[in-house]
C-alpha cells in the first residue's frame, strides 16, 4: 500500500469535552495496492481479501492466520463474504470485536500503532481517546491514549497531551498510573498525525462507577484508598507537579481494588504557562476555591481539596454543597460558603475523620493538610476501623496531630494560669519555654540560636524602649516578654515532615518550598487552638501570633504568608526578623562586619529602616551576645530569669 504498518493512524478521534466521548468519525477503506492473497487453494476470494488486509494492517500475521485456517478445516470453503470471515475469526480468538468492525468496514488505519496491536475501545480522557492494545511478542496487555491532528502542526491540546507523558514519565508511584512507551505516527493516506502514550493496563474500572454500582462505602475500605491516593498525591506533589482535576472518575481500580491516579492532562508544574489564562479546565464539583478564581496559580493544596470531596462522596454518595444547584450557585458556594460537615451526612464516624475532611476542605489553601499529614491519619483512621480492639498502633493520633499534641503538653500550665494571678507572669514564661522547646526540635533551631535572638531581641528593645517613637517598649517587662516570645518564632516548623527541614533551600523542589512557607501558618494555627481553649487566660498569645505568623513578611510587601507591607507588619515581628537574619548569616560564616552590611542591602526591602537605624547604636552587643552562646550548651528549655541574666549590656 506504499506506507509502513508501524505508522497507521487510528480513526479521526475528536477531543473529548464535558465529559462525553465522542465517536470516531468514518475513514475511507483501505486505498492503494490490494494487499497479497492468502495461498491456499480452497479460500474464497472475498476471505482472501479480507485475511490479506488484516495481514497488512499489522493485526495478524501469517503463522496467525494459517492456524486459523487449520481451525476452520473443512468450513474453509463456507467463508464467502468478508462479515462471515471476520466472525469466524473473533469465534476462534483471532480478532476482537472491535478490530472486526474496524476490518470489515475498511477503517483499519492505526490498527497499529508502534509495536502494539489496538484490541478495543475503552474511553476517553481529559486529552485524548483510550485503547486497549496487546504487544504480540511479550503478550502483555496495555493501554494506548492517542490523539490525532491534522498535519504536523502541533496544537495546545496536542502539547497538553505530551505535557502529560512527561509527567507520568518522571514518576514511578505504585498509586499512579505508569507510563511505557510514547511516540507518534503519521499517515500517508490522509493528513494527520498520531500521537499516542502506552500506560499500564488498569482493568478493575473506576471508583467513580464503583460507588455507584455499590452504594457508599464502609469507613475501612474508604480510608484505605483515601490513604493510596493520599500517597500517590505525595509523589506527584514532591516532583513538583500539580494534577489539578483529581476526581472519582480519574481513581482506577486494580484487580485487588487497590487505587492508581489516572489522567494527567490538566497536570501543570508551577512555572508553566500550558493552560490558557483564563481557562477553567476540571470537573466544578471536585475543584478549590482559588482553582475557580485563578486556574494558573494553584498548588499541591487544590488537589487535598479535590481529595476531601472525593472521600466525602465515597463516604455519602453525596457532594458538601447542598442538592439542586445550578452552576453559578455551586460557583458562589464554593467560593463563599463552608461545605457541609461530613457527620452531617452520615453519623457515626470517626470524629478525627470528620476534622481532617474539615481540614482539606478549608478555602484558606494553607490551613489544609498536606498530602503526607493526611496519608498518615488515613493510615491510622483504616488501621482503627479495620480492628477496633487494637489497643496500641504504630502511630497515634496525637503523635499525628501535632496540634493535639501540644494541647496536651500544656494542660498542666492551664489550671496555674486559670487559678493563681500571682502565678501568671511564671507560667507565661513556662508555656513559652515549652513552646521554644518544641520547636528547638527542628532542624536549624538549636538550644544556642533559640538563646542568642532572645539575647539580641531584649538588647534591641531595650535601645527602642529609650525613644518615644517605640513606647510600648518602654516597659521592661514589656521588653522581656518580647524576648521570650522571639524564641518561639519557628514554632510552625514542628508541624512539618522532619525529612524537609533538612534539605538545603537551594535544593528545595517548588513543592517543597510552598510547603515550607507554611509553617508560619502552621504556628499561628497552634497558637489559635490554645486561644480558643483558654480564652482571655493567655492575652499575651496575640503577641507571640505576631511573631510566629508574620516574622517573614518583608518590608516591601514580597514576604509570606500575608504579604504585610510596612509599619502593617506587627513591631515585634520586624524585630525577630532582623535578629533571625543576623543569627543565620553568623552561624552561616560570615564576620559582624558582613552580617551587618547584609542587613543594611536590604534595608527598605526586607527590613524596617527605623529599626536597622536604632541597631547601629548596639550592633556591637549583638556580636559579643553571638560570641558568648554558642551552638553547642545545654538543650534546657530557656527560663525567664536566665533572660535577664544574659550577658546583655544595659
Amino acid at each position: 500500500m506504499g506506507q509502513s504498518t508501524t505508522m497507521n493512524p487510528l480513526p479521526q478521534l475528536r477531543t473529548v469535552r464535558d465529559g462525553q466521548i465522542a465517536t470516531p468519525e468514518p475513514m475511507a477503506p483501505v486505498r492503494g495496492a490490494p494487499p497479497k492473497l492468502v495461498d491456499h487453494p480452497k479460500l474464497p476470494a472475498t476471505a482472501q481479501q479480507l485475511l490479506g488486509e488484516a495481514i497488512q494492517v499489522g493485526v495478524l500475521n501469517n503463522s496467525e492466520v494459517k492456524q486459523f485456517l487449520v481451525r476452520i478445516g473443512e468450513r474453509i470453503p463456507q467463508l464467502t463474504t468478508r462479515d462471515y470471515t471476520a466472525d469466524a475469526l473473533v469465534h476462534f480468538g483471532f480478532l476482537t470485536p472491535y478490530q472486526k468492525s474496524r476490518l470489515v468496514s475498511g477503517q483499519t488505519h492505526g490498527l497499529l500503532l508502534g509495536n502494539y496491536r489496538i484490541l478495543d475501545r475503552l474511553g476517553g480522557g481529559t486529552v485524548g481517546t483510550v485503547f486497549t492494545a496487546i504487544h504480540p511478542f511479550l503478550d502483555r496487555k496495555v493501554a494506548v491514549k492517542v490523539l490525532t491532528f491534522e498535519g504536523d502542526h502541533r496544537t495546545n491540546t496536542a502539547e497538553r497531551f505530551l505535557d502529560e507523558a512527561r509527567v507520568l514519565a518522571r514518576l514511578n508511584h505504585p498509586h499512579v498510573v505508569g507510563i511505557l512507551d510514547a511516540g507518534m505516527a503519521k499517515s500517508e493516506a490522509r493528513d494527520e498525525s498520531i500521537l499516542y502514550t502506552v500506560l499500564e493496563l488498569v482493568d478493575g474500572g473506576d471508583v467513580e462507577n464503583f460507588v455507584y454500582d455499590h452504594g457508599a462505602q464502609p469507613l475501612p475500605q474508604a480510608c484505605e484508598w483515601g490513604r493510596q491516593i493520599a500517597l500517590g498525591l505525595r509523589a506527584i506533589h514532591e516532583a513538583g507537579i500539580v494534577h489539578r482535576d483529581l476526581k472519582p472518575g480519574n481513581l482506577l481500580l486494580t484487580a485487588s481494588r487497590g487505587i492508581k491516579i489516572a489522567d494527567f492532562g490538566l497536570a501543570r508544574q508551577p512555572t508553566s504557562t500550558r493552560t490558557p489564562c483564563q481557562a477553567l479546565l476540571g470537573t466544578l464539583d471536585f475543584l478549590a476555591p482559588e482553582q475557580l478564581q485563578d486556574p494558573t496559580t494553584v498548588g499541591p493544596p487544590a488537589d487535598i481539596y479535590a481529595l476531601g470531596v472525593t472521600l466525602f462522596w465515597m463516604l455519602t454518595g453525596k457532594l458538601p454543597y447542598p442538592e439542586g444547584l445550578g452552576l453559578k450557585e455551586l460557583t458562589d458556594f464554593i467560593l463563599k460558603s463552608t461545605p457541609r460537615r461530613l457527620k452531617e451526612i452520615r453519623s457515626g464516624l470517626p470524629a478525627e475523620l470528620d476534622d481532617l475532611i474539615a481540614r482539606m476542605l478549608n478555602v484558606n489553601p494553607s490551613h489544609r493538610p498536606t498530602a503526607a499529614i493526611a496519608a498518615q491519619l488515613l493510615a491510622t483512621l483504616a488501621a482503627v476501623s479495620n480492628n477496633p480492639d487494637i489497643a496500641e498502633l504504630p502511630v497515634k493520633f496525637s503523635e499525628i496531630s501535632r496540634v493535639e499534641q501540644l494541647t496536651e503538653l500544656v494542660q498542666q500550665l492551664e489550671q496555674t494560669i486559670t487559678t493563681k494571678t500571682a502565678h501568671v507572669a511564671e507560667a507565661h514564661a513556662s508555656l513559652l519555654a515549652t513552646l521554644a522547646a518544641m520547636s528547638k526540635k527542628c532542624p536549624g533551631e538549636s538550644d544556642g540560636h533559640q538563646r542568642r535572638i532572645s539575647a539580641y531581641v531584649l538588647r534591641l528593645a531595650r535601645a527602642l524602649g529609650k525613644t518615644p517613637r517605640w513606647i510600648v517598649l518602654t516597659d521592661p517587662n514589656a521588653q522581656v516578654e518580647l524576648a521570650v516570645v522571639a524564641a518561639a518564632h519557628d514554632l510552625g516548623l514542628f508541624e512539618l515532615p522532619y525529612g524537609l527541614l533538612e534539605i538545603e533551600a537551594t535544593l528545595r523542589t517548588p513543592s517543597d518550598e510552598h510547603l515550607y512557607q507554611s509553617h508560619p501558618v502552621r504556628g499561628s494555627t497552634i497558637l489559635n487552638v490554645l486561644a480558643e481553649k483558654n480564652g482571655h487566660g493567655l492575652p499575651f498569645l496575640r503577641n507571640l501570633r505576631a511573631v510566629v505568623r508574620h516574622h517573614h513578611e518583608c518590608w516591601d510587601g514580597t514576604g509570606y504568608p500575608d504579604q504585610l507591607r510596612g509599619e502593617n507588619i506587627p513591631l515585634a515581628a520586624r524585630i525577630v526578623s532582623i535578629a533571625d537574619a543576623y543569627d543565620r548569616y553568623r552561624t552561616g560564616g560570615q564576620a559582624h562586619v558582613e552580617a551587618m552590611l547584609q542587613l543594611d542591602q536590604y534595608s527598605g526591602q526586607a527590613f524596617d529602616p527605623s529599626l536597622l537605624q536604632q541597631l547601629r547604636s548596639c550592633h556591637h552587643d549583638w556580636d559579643a551576645i553571638f560570641s558568648v552562646i554558642p551552638d553547642t550548651g545545654q538543650s534546657e528549655v530557656i527560663p525567664l530569669a536566665a533572660i535577664n541574666r544574659t550577658a546583655v549590656p544595659k
